[in-house]
């Protein structure tokens, strides 16, 4: 080889080099910033792809969440920066969809609060506080249809969803939560047509009002929340008049009714639920323990119409003040104590009267006992969750119920974590959403958000979901909202579900059983709803 050629093959030797360091170096470049410009825009990973759930009658729905990791700065800001009267930079405004991942640096609240107290019992309603009565005539009658609204899809805007909840005071935890599972629903099935509008109700009915004119003002034509029942009756007249729909976090049935839906866990169906399947065991005499309470009421009327449906008996019902902490009396009566241990003391004086062997032999067994005679029912219903419940439940063994011949039914309100420590409640019954079909959704929250959310955050993705496929199924420029009265139902977070005719959601339930574990499944829910109808 000449030295010219040598040299000619050197220098294309280090040309062909440099090109190909170069290109490396862009190719390497572009990927970096596309991972940080990933990153910065939206710090979500997605670990698998998100499945797709149906409608009970085989029409798509929603998605299940996608494992994802969101920066979560909103649950982990410090309580100075996160109590508000009301939110003044929310996802949408004039900035692209793609902001809205940064939703938790854009959440700014005050500090104001109003205190309200948060009981067990109220996990579902705000029971001593609101009588049924005191609100009622801010609603209508339950039994007119709502008249829905369709809601106008233009192009180029966006229908704005309200979200009402409380994000200060007393029940911040559980309102941010389900903040949390709304948001959550937004980025799993994200729509460049929905735009969510969150505010705070401060818990009150006062705080409701305030938030829903300004959701009105903001353009928001569909509301989702409030929680609680004073809150639902306070915005309905307004939320009426001004022909929004609202699809409620509350179990109170007296709040549905004319574009007003009703998506809480109803106590009157997991009474009929846990009556009908305690019934097919062979269960037909009941006694009832209820809370004087607007909740208690409700469980009581539901008793009252579904014992004798399925053929049972009520055969004993107390009621206790859910202010007092020494339940003693009210179980001794509903157990007959008294009676029964008189009874026992009769008897052992008879046979010591009587003196001779055959009687001694007999005495000798009745000194074991403590009471005689067994009680009237076969089931108890004691409709209360948390401390109240702990309390109540051991002292049936106390005052000589055997939990081995006496079923203990429930409510959801046993829906808690820890139940199977208190062993007086192992092998209890009670009625509620199936535990399996909402596991992708609580492990995907705790991923995100780092604990476990609460037994209402379903409830928040459910109604988000819902208003997501409003839009997602639009296929002219009208959403009618008459699709959430579907019979076939849907299947969401907490299984299968609809709305009837009055605005109320009505369950596909399971029959679960306390063990020490927790619970566990002993009769699935419907997978349609032909069986109910």
């Amino acid at each position: 080889m000449k030295a010219s050629d040598f040299y000619i093959f050197t220098i294309s030797k280090y040309i062909f080099y440099i090109v190909i360091s170069l290109l490396l170096i862009n190719l390497i470049g572009c990927g970096q910033n596309q991972i940080d410009n990933q990153v910065k825009n939206t710090e979500i990973l997605y670990k698998n792809k998100p499945r797709v759930l149906e409608s009970s009658d085989n029409k798509p729905l929603v998605s299940s969440l996608g494992a994802k990791k969101i920066n979560n700065n909103l649950s982990k800001t410090s309580e100075e920066n996160v109590v508000s009267s009301r939110v003044t930079k929310v996802f949408g405004g004039n900035e692209s969809s793609g902001d809205k991942e940064q939703f938790a640096n854009r959440f700014i609240v005050s500090k104001d609060s109003v205190e309200e107290k948060y009981d067990d019992q109220t996990i579902l309603e705000k029971s001593p506080e609101e009588s049924l009565s005191q609100t009622s005539s801010l609603v209508n009658e339950k039994t007119e249809k709502p008249k829905l609204k369709s809601l106008s899809v233009g192009t180029n805007d966006k229908i704005k969803v309200g979200l009402l909840l409380p994000l200060s005071g007393s029940n911040s935890d559980i309102g941010r939560a389900m903040l949390n599972a709304a948001t959550m629903a937004t980025f799993d099935l994200s729509n460049s047509n929905f735009e969510l509008l969150p505010r705070d109700t401060m818990g009150s009915a006062e705080g409701s009002i305030l938030a829903i004119n300004d959701l009105i003002s903001n353009g928001a034509e569909i509301i989702l929340g409030p929680i609680f029942s004073k809150s639902v009756k306070a915005i309905s007249p307004i939320a009426q008049s001004a022909n929004i729909s609202v699809i409620a976090f509350s179990n109170d049935d007296s709040i549905s009714g004319r574009n007003i839906f009703s998506l809480g866990f109803s106590p009157d169906q997991q009474i009929e639920r846990i009556v009908s399947f305690a019934n097919s065991q062979g269960i037909l005499r009941y006694a009832a323990l209820v809370p004087k309470s607007a909740y208690g009421e409700k469980i009581i009327k539901a008793i009252q119409e579904y014992i004798p449906k399925y053929g049972g008996e009520l055969t004993k019902l107390e009621f206790y003040d859910i202010e007092q902490g020494d339940y003693r009396e009210v179980i001794k009566k509903i157990t007959d104590y008294d009676r029964r241990k008189n009874l026992l003391e009769e008897n052992k004086e008879k046979l010591l009267l009587q003196g001779d062997p055959v009687a001694l032999k007999a005495l000798e067994r009745l000194e074991q006992k403590e009471t005689m005679g067994s009680v009237n029912f076969d089931a108890i219903i004691i409709p209360e969750g948390g401390a109240r419940l702990r309390s109540i439940a051991p002292l049936l063994a106390f005052y000589d119920v055997d939990p081995r011949s006496i079923k203990i039914l429930g409510t959801g309100l046993w829906d808690e974590p820890g139940i199977g420590l208190e062993p007086a409640l192992v092998g209890g019954w009670f009625a509620g959403p199936s535990p399996k079909v909402g596991e992708n959704f609580r492990d995907n929250y705790k991923e995100i958000y780092g604990e476990m959310p609460p037994r209402l955050a379903s409830l928040s993705y459910d109604a988000a979901a819902l208003a997501i496929v409003l839009l997602r199924n639009n296929e002219s420029s009208l959403i009618d909202l008459s699709i959430l009265t579907n019979s076939s139902g849907f299947t969401g977070v907490d299984g299968l579900f609809r709305f009837n005719k009055e605005g109320l959601a009505e369950r596909g339930l399971a029959i679960l059983e306390i063990n020490k574990k927790g619970f566990k499944i002993i009769e699935l829910p419907p997978d349609n709803f032909n069986v109910l109808n």
